[in-house]
């Protein structure tokens, strides 16, 4: 969090000092990028600490996988505007979860698949049900994760790409950690390989 600051405080102090020759613009668009940052860290660490602590309750309750992953699309279509998009959705896939959490997890592989994916990039995901387990794939196309990063890519803080991600965004290597915590919690499993041309997430749940 101290790289964050540390900008703000700079930035800040340089426009209320009037600091000749600045590009004013250019400061208020950093900071607000920054504190949006920020509130995303401090989100994701409560709710790491929930996770930790076991204060994660899940209410668990019948869920339509497909209707979700088509309310979590919707919800990022602003987003994924820019991106090559394949969606796949098998219908009536019933699983027993918490919706707040699934989405979540939705949500934070897709977030990671942006990340990964230079603009103009293509993104896929896929919902099948098969042999009475829900399996959602969501792939992007991009580098492979180096065979060493593999085994670490659900720690907490790890990050493959040390320093910024492909499209130049923070990456402070929570979202997967979330992900493998809250299947977890639900009896699913999740896993994440190299495949032709890019990376896959996969997870999978029993379905009703």
């Amino acid at each position: 969090m101290k790289t964050p600051l540390a900008l703000l405080q700079i930035y800040t102090e340089n426009l209320k000092n009037n600091v000749a020759g600045i590009d004013r613009d250019y400061y208020c668009d950093t900071i607000l990028e920054e504190t949006e940052n920020l509130s995303k860290m401090v989100s994701d660490m409560l709710e790491i600490s929930s996770i930790d602590n076991g204060f994660l309750k899940l209410s668990l309750e019948e869920v339509d996988l497909a209707e979700l992953c088509q309310d979590v699309l919707r919800e990022y279509h602003p987003i994924l505007d820019g991106y090559q998009t394949n969606v796949s959705l098998s219908e009536n896939v019933i699983v027993s979860g918490e919706i707040k959490y699934l989405a979540q997890v939705i949500k934070n592989i897709l977030n990671n698949a942006v990340q990964h994916t230079d603009n103009g990039g293509e993104i896929r995901i896929a919902l099948r049900r098969e042999s009475g387990k829900a399996s959602l794939e969501i792939f992007n196309r991009g580098e492979h994760i180096p065979e060493e990063d593999l085994e670490h890519i659900w720690d907490a803080f790890y990050r493959t790409d040390k320093a910024r991600t492909r499209n130049g965004k923070n990456n402070v290597g929570l979202g997967l950690y979330i992900v493998k915590t809250v299947m977890d919690k639900l009896g699913g499993t999740c896993c994440v390989e190299n495949t032709d041309g890019g990376v896959t997430v996969t997870i999978t749940l029993n379905c009703q």
